[in-house]
């Protein structure tokens, strides 16, 4: 399955607005944190990260409840650029990583 998002509008609560979704350290060899502040702890909707490669091929992906992971192991990606999706109901963000 490929997926393709150029320049996807940024949506929190049903509004276009700008959110904070942090990958850090960046670039990474290894491991990647992610901070987001739109997750709602206390919904019962998971949140989905989603991982992306430059040709929109999934890389990861992932549902968990309450919380985001502590990390997320890239250590066995190529190296280049990729894209993490996290969507929790109708919120859904992405920012860019590079793996060297």
């Amino acid at each position: 399955i490929n997926f393709k998002c150029i320049d996807c509008p940024i949506v929190y609560n049903g509004h276009v607005g700008d959110l904070d979704l942090i990958i850090s350290p960046n670039p990474t060899k290894d491991l990647i944190h992610i901070k987001a502040n739109f997750i709602d702890q206390k919904s019962d909707k998971p949140i989905m990260i989603t991982i992306i490669d430059i040709n929109g091929n999934y890389m990861f992906q992932q549902y968990y409840y309450h919380s985001l992971p502590d990390q997320i192991n890239v250590s066995h990606f190529e190296s280049g650029g990729y894209t993490v999706i996290v969507h929790q109901g109708n919120n859904i963000q992405q920012s860019k990583f590079s793996k060297i």
